[in-house]
């Protein structure tokens, strides 16, 4: 289930939670002032990657090719 993230119209607060797609379309209640008026804002994606490895494949950033990557 993916985390979302919400702000509260009445108090500005923000928060998290965790639910089904569907149920993240509908106002959530504030954790702050128990309002029923928190709505979904559009949060930077979470990543994550393997200790010591990129995304090249290898460990130092260009995968054994150099400090440019094409030598």
């Amino acid at each position: 289930m993916p985390m979302y993230e919400f702000k509260c119209e009445e108090c500005g607060e923000k928060f998290e939670r965790l639910l089904p797609y569907l149920d993240a379309q509908n106002p959530q209640e504030c954790p702050h002032c128990e309002k029923i008026s928190g709505k979904r804002v559009v949060s930077a994606p979470s990543v994550s990657a393997a200790s010591g490895s990129d995304s090249f494949g290898g460990s130092g950033g260009y995968g054994g090719c150099g400090p440019t990557g094409f030598g």
